[in-house]
């Protein structure tokens, strides 16, 4: 029996927010690298 009859598949969503995780994680290193290259870049013109 389906723990859901009748109603959507849930794979959809559960592999949605997985995805969304992923993105995010990616978008938290990029910030990072840019952040830290302004940095650097300040830190040799004083």
């Amino acid at each position: 029996m389906s723990p859901d009859p009748g109603g959507l598949p849930r794979y959809p969503i559960k592999l949605a927010i997985i995805i969304a995780f992923i993105l995010l994680i990616l978008q938290a290193i990029s910030e990072v690298i840019k952040n830290w290259n302004i940095y650097l870049s300040r830190e040799e013109s004083q």
